[in-house]
């Protein structure tokens, strides 16, 4: 599915941030998906995932509540698994320090 430059924009005044993946089939046929940011208990979950060493769960969970684009390109297993691990690695947390005074 062609997504439109206006709708892209549109995402980015709605959205934090809005995410491309671009993953390739094994002919090259490019396959792109777009996202936007999780909302803060999704975000709270995926954390919680990753913690738990499931990656594959915290990028599934990422891709099904956060995916703009046409979903049905998430019926592809192969497609899902591929772009569950590209988004995981997203999901950052700031490092920084915490000291008793």
């Amino acid at each position: 599915m062609k997504v439109e430059q206006s709708q892209i924009e549109a995402w980015k005044k709605q959205y934090p941030y809005v995410y491309v993946v671009t993953l390739y089939d094994g002919d090259g046929k490019e396959i792109t998906l777009y996202l936007h940011h999780p909302n803060h208990a999704q975000f709270a979950y995926i954390l919680s995932l990753k913690d738990q060493f499931q990656r594959l769960a915290a990028g599934e969970f990422f891709l099904e509540n956060c995916l703009l684009s046409d979903p049905s390109v998430l019926q592809d297993e192969q497609v899902k698994s591929a772009a569950a691990i590209r988004v995981v690695d997203q999901i950052r947390v700031y490092k920084g320090n915490v000291t008793v005074l």
